[in-house]
């Protein structure tokens, strides 16, 4: 979405599959930044960025340093190669420490890296989650299920390098360009439908993704309650009924007010307008303080 690095002889990003040719256009359309090296042979290679969203940050470190310095290291592990801290103990861990919907959990990179918005819904779609639910409401059995379907979607776009047309024919990735109002039927004839999480276009299957759990018992105490107990109810109520008598006795003052300066206009020439029309302000006051006293 934000550019593309291209590799002079190499073929570019399989889920827009091209042909690669000896006189192939170089540099690439929509060029940016071009890296050589000083080996021979020479490999040379581009960033192209169409939207110029892309950023690019040349790091002075050692290669294998590169993931423990900065901004690397600000992301959560990869789940393809960081097996060995990525486990099922870690995940379940770290989603219990957090209290969000699980479809954000998964897009925020200092979490986890690599997992963007459609590899978070075929995830939650193979893990048969609800992208609403939140994290603090996970059991340890959907915590494994989830770290599964993780390593499954990552580990095999990964081994497929990216080219779509080879994605298992299950998977939602195959329907969720086709943006409709109405549910879309799957091949396996359930229904998918476009929800927004987390600020992001979500695919779901309700027949299959259903949330255990709606929200935490804490919000769940707090929306049957009202948010005030009955007492609380009680003392609120004469209070906006008081607070509606004052602004009955406003309008009615407003009323009268009206009715004078529609008097004293006619009355006063137009000359006299200006004047007419500063009176009944100074009137305003002492109607109002008039009936104040008279209340109190």
């Amino acid at each position: 979405m934000a550019g593309w690095i291209h590799i002079r002889g190499e073929p570019s990003g399989h889920y827009r599959p091209k042909a690669t040719k000896e006189d192939e256009e170089w540099p690439p359309k929509f060029w940016r930044l071009i890296l050589e090296t000083d080996s021979q042979p020479k490999v040379e290679a581009a960033f192209a960025d169409a939207r110029r969203f892309g950023r690019i940050r040349l790091v002075n470190c050692a290669a294998e340093d590169i993931k423990s310095t900065t901004p690397l290291i600000e992301n959560g592990p990869d789940p393809v190669i960081d097996k060995d801290i990525f486990t099922a103990e870690w995940l379940e861990a770290k989603i219990l420490s957090k209290k969000v919907p699980i479809k954000g959990f998964l897009l925020n990179q200092s979490m986890i890296s690599g997992i963007g918005n459609w590899v978070s819904d075929e995830v939650l779609y193979n893990a048969k989650l609800h992208p609403e639910q939140y994290t603090n409401t996970f059991s340890s059995e959907m915590i494994k299920q989830l770290h599964k379907s993780i390593l499954y979607v990552c580990q095999t776009a990964v081994d497929l390098l990216g080219d779509s047309s080879k994605f298992p024919d299950e998977w939602l990735f195959n329907h969720r360009g086709v943006k409709s109002k109405a549910a879309i039927t799957l091949p396996n004839g359930a229904k998918m439908i476009y929800l927004t999480v987390a600020s992001r276009s979500s695919c779901v299957v309700p027949s299959v993704q259903k949330m255990v759990v709606e929200f935490p018992a804490e919000v769940k105490k707090e929306d049957l309650n009202g948010g005030e107990d009955a007492e609380s109810e009680k003392e609120i109520k004469p209070k906006a009924r008081a607070s509606n008598k004052r602004k009955a006795g406003v309008v009615e003052d407003e009323e009268v007010v009206k009715a004078e300066e529609e008097k004293l206009v006619k009355d006063e020439s137009k000359g006299k307008a200006k004047k007419a029309k500063s009176t009944p302000k100074a009137k305003v006051g002492k109607v109002k303080i008039k009936r104040a006293l008279s209340e109190d």
